[in-house]
């Protein structure tokens, strides 16, 4: 360890808060677990990586400094991000349009590339217009505090991703929250806050550390019944679920234009760095215009839209890609419950692990490394205490004989005894 370690700066050390979480940081950070985050690619990702050293100047020296690796730890299950089509997409942005665009959009940030990738995507999802953002934490956040403010309220699913709830504090609006996935328990805040004239519901459309889908035909009728409106965050839904990848409105087969508000990555599926908002066109005038991460921002990157625009039309053109997703998902979540593993009722391709204890889980990854098989250990407070978690994101580009394998390793690792009580 490199140090030593201590809160010397009164930012830090004059905040009790802060230097709690300082010095739980630093304990993580010196142990051999501090190997578990950080951890640079040495090339491009992809169902089999290479691991290099922490990439931090801070805590332990990693002695293992490359590391090959079956990768169940990063986005891209549409094996999208090396495609050549994709990077030749990135490069002709760049030869066209530069590095950036100088603004952001609503003064000289934009370019044709911007506009021709907002329509395309609006024509993918079915909706009447779309707002791009420099990233889905962004348009979270300011959709939500741009439509909605005091006087009204925001009603979250209690595991919904963070982004929704910031965007509910930024809004200054009240926040009531329901158990996940419970339409009983959301059914009764909407009859006790009727005299409320303007309400939203925000889910997740698919649960990024549980697996889950929203029940979103439910939720249409429901909230539409009380005269609330529904916005579904669509980030690890694009591309992911729906026979073509086009989000839960496909997969249901229900109108999207039931749903008042979606918002989604460009991350995920999509190997590029940017949000969306599908709206109204008249909701798409305020967000151009007033939203904070629209109008104070930088705009998306040439490359980023390059790339996000040609990865689109490949899965337009190579729907099957959807289709052999969801197979090898099924295949890994058969081969983890064969196992006697607990998955949460994963539906999809993100296919946690149950553990339930912080330094087991901790244990388990760092033992699943050493054989080579790279997770993402979920820890509060990603999670609550006594449900951490391994997660694994299934790409189209692991083999059936990569994923048998990563689930005999966590069987192996989670069942063999050999982790602490």
């Amino acid at each position: 360890m490199k140090g030593p370690y201590i809160a010397s700066h009164p930012i830090v050390g004059a905040s009790p808060r802060l230097a709690k979480v300082f010095a739980d940081l630093v304990a993580l950070g010196a142990s051999p677990f501090g190997e578990l985050y950080d951890r640079q690619n040495l090339g491009p990702i992809g169902d089999r990586i290479t691991l290099g050293p922490p990439g931090r100047q801070e805590f332990n020296v990693v002695t293992n400094a490359a590391v090959p690796v079956v990768n169940l730890a990063t986005h891209g299950c549409l094996a999208l991000g090396n495609d050549p089509r994709v990077r030749r997409g990135a490069v002709a942005a760049v030869e066209k349009y530069g590095t950036h665009t100088g603004g952001s959009r609503a003064l000289s940030g934009t370019s044709s590339l911007h506009c021709d990738l907002e329509e395309h995507l609006a024509a993918f999802v079915g909706a009447p217009r779309v707002v791009t953002y420099s990233s889905a934490y962004a348009a979270a956040v300011s959709v939500i505090s741009t439509l909605f403010g005091p006087g009204d309220l925001i009603i979250l699913d209690r595991n919904t991703h963070r982004c929704l709830y910031d965007g509910a504090m930024l809004s200054r609006a009240s926040i009531k929250r329901f158990a996940h996935n419970d339409l009983d328990h959301l059914d009764g805040i909407l009859r006790r806050t009727g005299s409320i004239p303007r309400r939203l519901v925000a889910v997740d459309s698919v649960y990024s550390m549980e697996g889950h889908l929203a029940p979103l035909p439910g939720l249409v009728e429901l909230v539409h019944r009380h005269g609330a409106f529904l916005l579904v965050d669509e980030a690890h839904a694009f591309g992911l679920i729906g026979p073509t990848g086009r989000g839960s409105a496909e997969h249901f087969g229900i109108d999207p234009g039931s749903i008042d508000i979606r918002i989604g990555s460009l991350s995920k599926a999509i190997p590029a760095v940017g949000g969306f908002a599908a709206v109204d066109a008249s909701i798409a005038i305020l967000l151009r215009y007033v939203s904070q991460g629209r109008v104070f921002s930088a705009a998306m990157t040439p490359p980023d839209a390059g790339a996000a625009l040609a990865a689109i039309q490949i899965l337009e053109q190579e729907p099957e890609r959807v289709r052999r997703l969801h197979r090898s998902a099924a295949v890994f979540r058969s081969a983890l419950l064969r196992r006697d593993l607990h998955t949460f009722g994963s539906e999809t391709a993100i296919v946690p692990v149950r553990v339930g204890n912080r330094m087991q889980t901790l244990v388990a990854a760092s033992a699943l490394l050493e054989r080579g098989v790279y997770v993402n250990p979920i820890i509060a407070p990603g999670v609550r205490s006594g449900s951490e978690r391994l997660r694994c994101l299934v790409t189209i580009g692991h083999s059936e004989d990569d994923l048998e394998y990563a689930a005999a390793a966590i069987g192996d690792v989670l069942g063999g005894g050999s982790l602490p009580t």
